[in-house]
């Protein structure tokens, strides 16, 4: 994950884990994830929902950085 973030890898990662531990879970968050999935809780419905989210989310991203650069200066904010 932190490869494909690092190569410029704009699609939403979601990643299931069988690990209830928060370290593992904050480590991939900090790396790039947009969620993460317990396996143990995982649904075709939350499955759908986290990828929607992910997805909207990314979308939002580009957009503040498609304005950020569009506006002269902003990228100093």
């Amino acid at each position: 994950m932190q490869e494909a973030v690092s190569r410029g890898a704009m699609t939403p990662i979601v990643f299931l884990t069988a690990q209830g531990d928060s370290i593992w879970i904050f480590e991939a968050m900090s790396k790039g994830a947009a969620d993460y999935l317990p396996k143990g809780e995982l649904s075709p419905t939350l499955l759908k929902r986290s990828i929607r989210h992910a997805m909207e989310r990314q979308q939002k991203r580009e957009e503040l950085l498609k304005a950020k650069t569009s506006v002269p200066g902003a990228e100093r904010v």
